[in-house]
């Protein structure tokens, strides 16, 4: 699973989104990207970025 998070917005700023989700799923990945709420808009090339690097490690 990604865990990806806005670093800006409150709930980057408040909780580790990857450490959160790893108390629900087993293989949590993530990171917190430079942006407020919106990633995809606010950073899409650290926001493609992270996603390719975790689709490249699904086997599929």
């Amino acid at each position: 699973m990604l865990a990806l998070g806005g670093a800006r917005s409150y709930v980057g700023r408040t909780f580790d989104v990857a450490a959160v989700w790893r108390s629900y799923a087993t293989a949590v990945s993530g990171r917190a990207i430079d942006a407020d709420h919106h990633l995809a808009e606010e950073a899409p090339r650290p926001t493609e970025g992270a996603l390719r690097e975790f689709l490249a490690a699904v086997h599929w």
